[in-house]
């Protein structure tokens, strides 16, 4: 696949990735006609996920506020949330990201009903949802690998019970990803995506 065949995404809100690329398989491959993102069963967060450390940084502020939104079997310790070492990855703000620990469920953030605390708490509290949740796990099944906007496609995704590409799937990642599209790039690089879709 040649580059050209990563058209730039005009409009988009990423100040760090100012020539963000689409990957043509947003718009060619398929998902299931009854998959709905927000019907989570917290699969994708089984090993954890990577936060920007301004991310971790956040979250660390509102520990005691996270805290609060924690099943009581969770780790309470805000040390050992974030695995110790940081990596560099210009697809993050800061140049460095970290990794959540994990456990038996999966992300140290997921309670018992494999849904997310810190979505939780910043929802709950009137922050808002984005407030605490990194930006990688509320833009899923999105993701950007070197200033590429593509889709995350790990192993479990094709099982049932995860929303995964499809052979005889019936929707794009345009027509399922809304939500997560206006919050990556942004309502004019969303926009402007399908604009590219239709060239």
């Amino acid at each position: 696949m040649t580059k050209d065949r990563f058209p730039v995404i005009p409009g988009q809100d990423l100040a760090h990735i100012r020539r963000l690329r689409a990957d043509p398989i947003l718009f060619e491959k398929m998902f299931a006609s009854e998959c709905v993102v927000n019907n989570c069963n917290g699969k994708c967060c089984r090993e954890g996920v990577y936060a920007d450390s301004a991310e971790k940084a956040n979250i660390i502020k509102y520990a005691d506020l996270v805290r609060k939104y924690m099943d009581h079997d969770q780790e309470q310790d805000d040390s050992k949330w974030f695995e110790s070492g940081e990596r560099y990855d210009s697809d993050y703000p800061s140049g460095r990201c970290v990794g959540t620990e994990t456990n038996d469920r999966g992300c140290v953030f997921l309670n018992s009903e494999m849904h997310c605390v810190l979505q939780k708490a910043g929802d709950s509290e009137g922050m808002g949802k984005h407030a605490l949740k990194p930006f990688y796990c509320f833009a899923y099944p999105l993701t950007i690998e070197q200033g590429v906007l593509t889709i995350h496609e790990p192993e479990f995704a094709n099982r049932r019970q995860c929303c995964g590409i499809s052979s005889g799937g019936a929707k794009t990642a345009l027509e399922l990803c809304h939500e997560e599209l206006d919050f990556a790039l942004g309502t004019e690089g969303h926009k402007q995506l399908k604009t590219l879709q239709q060239q």
